[in-house]
């Protein structure tokens, strides 16, 4: 598939609040699919992984809390959302300090609210989850090693500078299947069709 940033943006959106997320979080999780594409990864299968994941869960029992420094869920695994929007709120603090976060799904969706933190810090940030590493200036990121949809831990810290920083883009390329799972949550938010609106042509 071949469909524009706005177009990705939007479905994220509606897919996000149809897995029962509200509205906030449903906003940033589309920037951040948004962010994601637009820097050449695919942040539409990253969203749709942690949608299956939370679809239905007590996400309350999800959102992160701190402890000693380690930001982690109350139980299980911790949701990239939830994590990146608390991290995003407390951003000063995340000068000269180094963030430890985990166990959480598909850790590259906390990226784009690292690189907002960037941008409030006026430095690079540097995220090693697992097999990979991202560094952001919070306008380029630059990716290293293979993308994983689990960390046990990661962390995020102020470091150097991109060397090679990937390509922007204007459309992304979402694997049909993914779309499919992104369009399957955001008609979760669509209101049944009454026979008063079938009346009027609706449904």
């Amino acid at each position: 598939m071949n469909v524009s940033l706005n177009e990705v943006e939007a479905l994220a959106k509606k897919a996000t609040r149809g897995a029962g997320y509200p509205w906030g979080l449903a906003e940033d999780a589309a920037k951040a699919v948004r962010f994601l594409c637009s820097n050449g990864v695919d942040g539409c299968a990253a969203l749709a992984g942690t949608l299956r994941v939370f679809d239905g869960a007590q996400l309350h029992n999800r959102m992160p809390r701190q402890v000693d420094g380690f930001w982690q869920a109350e139980t299980g695994d911790a949701c990239p959302i939830a994590l990146g929007a608390a991290l995003l709120d407390r951003a000063g603090l995340t000068t000269g300090q180094v963030q430890t976060v985990g166990p959480i799904v598909h850790p590259i969706l906390l990226v784009p609210f690292i690189a907002q933190i960037a941008l409030v810090n006026g430095c690079a940030m540097r995220f090693h989850a697992g097999s990979f590493q991202v560094v952001t200036d919070g306008k380029f990121i630059e990716t290293l090693g293979a993308i994983s949809e689990h960390a046990d831990t990661a962390r995020v810290e102020q470091e150097g500078k991109l060397k090679a920083p990937n390509s922007h883009v204007s459309r992304a390329t979402p694997d049909a299947a993914v779309w499919d799972v992104l369009n399957a949550f955001a008609h979760k938010t669509y209101a049944p069709a009454t026979e008063e609106s079938r009346r009027k042509g609706a449904g």
